[in-house]
């Protein structure tokens, strides 16, 4: 299994994209049987795109804010937060969903100058397989759920605020992570046996 590697000049990520939205996230909170719980929210949901990155096997973890989620953005992301991380790399697996942004021309002819980069896809529909969507669940539960913000560069900020501790503290991404790594890497290796 490719996350399974210990091989000192492989890294492998999982590499995902997100919004992150100025209407609040819901989720479940203690109320009166009965009594509908009401959220304020702005009206307006302006959305921000954010791109990700987790190395299961050290916990380090890679964020940014973009403008957009398109080819060029995921490529930027990778050239300037991802390839000078791992220096010593040989190579780059990124573990990466069915996006379009993945297969596209442009890509493709960025991909054909960075030989050491090489992407695998995931089974389509099966975002439970990348590891990043649990970094994800990680920000909505302390930053989005159920939290008003007036505007969007509070969200923003938010965000930005909470991956400052991952990234300072890997070993607690690898405990969050740690669980669905093995189910994971289990499911994917099923995909790949028969596939």
């Amino acid at each position: 299994m490719i996350r399974a590697t210990d091989e000192p000049t492989v890294a492998v990520l999982d590499l995902d994209q997100a919004e992150l939205a100025l209407n609040p996230t819901r989720t479940r909170v203690w109320a009166a049987v009965g009594v509908p719980w009401e959220l304020e929210t702005p009206g307006d949901n302006r959305k921000q795109v954010m791109f990700g990155a987790v190395n299961s096997r050290t916990g380090q973890t890679h964020f940014a804010l973009t403008a957009h989620k398109r080819s060029a953005d995921f490529q930027q992301f990778v050239d300037r937060d991802i390839i000078p991380a791992y220096p010593e790399a040989d190579l780059i697996f990124l573990i990466v969903d069915g996006a379009s942004i993945y297969k596209s021309k442009s890509t493709r002819a960025w991909l054909a100058e960075r030989p050491q980069v090489v992407l695998v896809p995931l089974p389509s529909y099966a975002p439970k397989l990348n590891l990043q969507e649990h970094l994800w669940r990680w920000l909505r539960l302390e930053v989005t759920h159920n939290h008003f913000f007036r505007s969007l560069g509070a969200p923003n900020a938010a965000a930005k605020q909470f991956f400052t501790r991952p990234a300072q503290q890997p070993d607690q991404v690898v405990r969050r992570i740690g669980t669905a790594t093995t189910h994971s890497n289990a499911s994917l290796q099923d995909f790949c046996e028969t596939h």
